[in-house]
């Protein structure tokens, strides 16, 4: 349950192929820890070779915050600094649809997103004509 409240939160501003959780179950329900103890011992070689295993994987990559295989990014300051305008952003309103465009291009799914602000756009809905009804629009383009 831990790990799916982490992932939840890390998935708007993360791509999911940055994502590793490692968890190592050792409630066995009795307040005695030198099971817990042990268990995590016994893991701990398992859990430094697959961190290590990851690290070699992505050294050598630009540092541009992705893993894998470098991507660069289509969308720039300029084109999401114009699409708060649009929205009518408040402050959070700004984060959360930058962390939403980096997800979007991070994951190569420019077309995608595109199509889905032309459909605003289409459907009158930007420009926005007040931070409300900005907010409402920011919602719909989120939902996948």
């Amino acid at each position: 349950m831990e790990a799916f409240g982490i992932f939840s939160a890390l998935k708007n501003a993360v791509t999911p192929d940055r994502i590793t959780i490692i968890k190592t179950v050792t409630d066995s329900g009795t307040p005695d820890f030198s099971k817990t103890k042990q268990m995590l011992e016994n893991s701990a070689d398992t859990v430094c070779d697959y961190i290590e295993k990851l690290a070699d994987e992505t050294e050598g990559h630009n540092n541009n915050g992705f893993c894998g295989n470098p991507k660069v990014l289509k969308f720039d300051n300029s084109f999401i600094e114009k699409l708060c305008e649009e929205f009518k952003c408040s402050e959070s309103m700004s984060i959360q649809l930058k962390q939403f465009i980096r997800y979007m291009d991070a994951s190569g799914e420019h077309e995608t997103l595109l199509k889905k602000l032309d459909g605003l756009t289409q459907k009158g809905l930007l420009p926005a004509p007040d931070r409300r009804h900005g907010k409402q629009a920011l919602t719909i383009l989120m939902q996948i």
